[in-house]
């Protein structure tokens, strides 16, 4: 005669299925950052081929600073999917890193001298907000060197 699986096994069974999908998931996204990394860091070399040919040195060390800024921010990103790799924990300071790293991007490509108020407004509060989470979800001891 079969036995029939208590609730408790189903219910095991089915969170090691969800786990089990839930880790190829970040294996594909894993490589699609890495993919989009390498191709990034192409692109920084790029530009910093580009700044020596270039006309306007200003216009080419700001696409150099996009470029590396845009690295270190796919970096990060993959950075959080190998912290759950090893820690079977989402940690949310490496995105909170990679946001404020974007947002330092955005501020160095869009030209706030003709910006809008209220977009500037907007850009300082993301800014203190992203600041905020990184000094919150310091480890205690860290946050003598944050600054």
């Amino acid at each position: 005669m079969a036995k029939i699986p208590d609730e408790a096994e189903s219910i095991r069974f089915v969170v090691h299925v969800i786990s089990d999908i839930q880790l190829a998931v970040y294996v594909v996204i894993a490589a699609l950052f890495s993919i989009v990394a390498v191709v990034s860091l192409y692109d920084a070399v790029k530009e910093i081929i580009g700044l020596f040919s270039s006309t306007d040195l200003q216009v080419g060390i700001v696409g150099v600073l996009e470029a590396l800024l845009l690295s270190i921010t796919v970096l990060t990103l993959l950075t959080t999917v190998t912290v759950y790799f090893q820690t079977r924990h989402f940690e949310p300071r490496p995105l909170l890193i990679a946001g404020l790293t974007s947002m330092i991007r955005h501020v160095i490509v869009s030209n706030v001298a003709v910006s809008e108020p209220i977009q500037i407004f907007g850009t300082v509060a993301v800014l203190a907000v992203l600041i905020a989470g990184i000094v919150l979800t310091s480890q205690e001891g860290e946050t003598d060197h944050i600054f």
